[in-house]
């Protein structure tokens, strides 16, 4: 199963993005997909948003970026073990270990927030 023990959530790896969202995981029982959702926190609006994924080492194995509130990212369970694919048209899969999720605020939205 994805949980929150299986897949745990980090720290941003770029100073620029703030953690500010809200993140979901959904699966089944291995070997079925996973997803991993997020969404802005309320009061926010990031102009992007991405997640990001990392192996055991910490090292970001994939990044997933677009605009808006809401991001979406499917991964697999293959062998036991949650992989992604290194990008959307590839079929080489990376193994991952954490998850982070944030979203690209402005100054002035900063400022707001604090």
């Amino acid at each position: 199963m994805l949980t929150q023990s299986t897949l745990p959530r980090r720290a941003p790896s770029l100073a620029t993005f703030q953690q500010c969202s809200v993140l979901r995981r959904i699966s089944s029982t291995c070997p079925t997909d996973g997803y991993v959702f997020c969404d802005a926190a309320p009061d926010t609006n990031p102009t992007t948003m991405q997640i990001e994924f990392f192996n055991t080492s910490s090292v970001v194995v994939r990044t997933i970026q677009q605009a808006g509130t809401t991001l979406t990212a499917r991964i697999f369970c293959y062998n036991g073990v949650w992989v992604v694919r290194t990008a959307s048209s590839a079929n080489t899969n990376v193994t991952i270990a954490t998850v982070c999720f944030e979203g690209f605020l402005s100054s002035k939205q900063l400022t707001k927030l604090n």
